[in-house]
């Protein structure tokens, strides 16, 4: 059971199913309540047990995701990751390879039904874009200069977007939706970059062409550190757009409680120097994608109700 657990990582599957929830939950329907309030009428939205498939869905895509992963490195977490690889280990490839099937066909057709029944039959591409993407990414791309980085980055910002795009009506809080897909974007980009350089020795053997391969850790350092400057600098700018003139909650200590941990980071990307060391970066990166996650319920509470 441990090893099934390592396998799917299943704390990132958590985290993924948690934020499509805070993204309905504290985004989407109090933009439909609000509308309601003024209309009378609660706009057309998907029903919980559908909202409950699309999560479903995105898992089970992304579990096998982590699985065909896992098979195709088999030999550079030889390396990277001594005696602690599951698939050809613990379990065997072949159990490892019927999970990834049906994992991944499940969630396309699931997939495929949510589209259909939300009138929207267009965006099942998303679930068969997803699933084909972390194949070729496994397989292909992750041994591309910055190509598996952007694969990947671009499925987190669509694992928040698509429910908004799944959801029957538009609705006035896609906007917030979009600026909290983005920075999944671009906190994801940072950390794979990061994982790239605590994994240099596997992927060297593995010839693997990241980033830290082709043009060396402490430019590859340099590249995460503007990186880190140009998140939290949208980060500012997005604060001060919304939140400069609210009489909620002072400005500048909202910025100072969103930067701080920013600057955490950039303290532990500038220092670091052994392997552990962007481990604990990569770990910490995760840290502030989950704080972001949870910044939707006090962004409900003291600014959309």
């Amino acid at each position: 059971m441990l090893a099934l657990f390592k396998l799917l990582r299943i704390p990132n599957l958590i985290l993924l199913g948690l934020s499509q929830v805070l993204v309905r939950f504290f985004l989407i329907l109090p933009a439909f309540e609000a509308e309601m309030h003024f209309t009378g009428e609660m706009p057309e939205h998907m029903s919980l047990f559908n909202f409950a498939l699309l999560v479903l869905s995105t898992v089970f895509i992304a579990a096998g995701g982590y699985i065909i992963n896992d098979i195709q490195d088999i030999e550079i977490d030889k390396i990277n990751k001594p005696g602690s690889n599951v698939a050809g280990n613990q379990i065997s490839i072949s159990i490892c390879r019927k999970l990834y099937s049906i994992l991944t066909i499940t969630g396309i057709i699931t997939g495929i039904y949510i589209a259909w029944v939300s009138g929207k039959p267009a965006m099942a591409g998303i679930h068969i874009f997803a699933a084909l993407s972390l194949y070729v990414y496994a397989t292909y791309f992750k041994k591309k200069l910055l190509s598996g980085n952007l694969i990947i980055s671009s499925l987190a910002f669509l694992a928040l977007f698509m429910v908004g795009l799944f959801e029957p009506e538009f609705y006035r809080n896609i906007g917030i939706l979009f600026v909290y897909s983005i920075f999944a974007f671009g906190l994801t980009f940072l950390r794979e970059v990061v994982k790239d350089i605590e994994d240099t020795e596997g992927d060297t053997a593995g010839q693997c062409k990241s980033l830290a391969n082709t043009i060396g850790i402490r430019n590859t350092k340099a590249v995460l550190l503007i990186m880190t400057l140009l998140i939290s600098s949208g980060l500012t700018y997005v604060l001060h757009k919304y939140f400069y003139t609210n009489s909620v909650v002072s400005f500048w200590l909202l910025l100072g409680m969103c930067l701080i941990p920013f600057a955490g980071l950039f303290s532990l990307i500038y220092s670091a120097s052994e392997k552990k060391d962007y481990y604990y970066a990569s770990l910490y990166t995760k840290f502030l994608m989950f704080a972001g996650v949870l910044s939707m319920i006090p962004l409900y509470y003291y600014f959309l109700t």
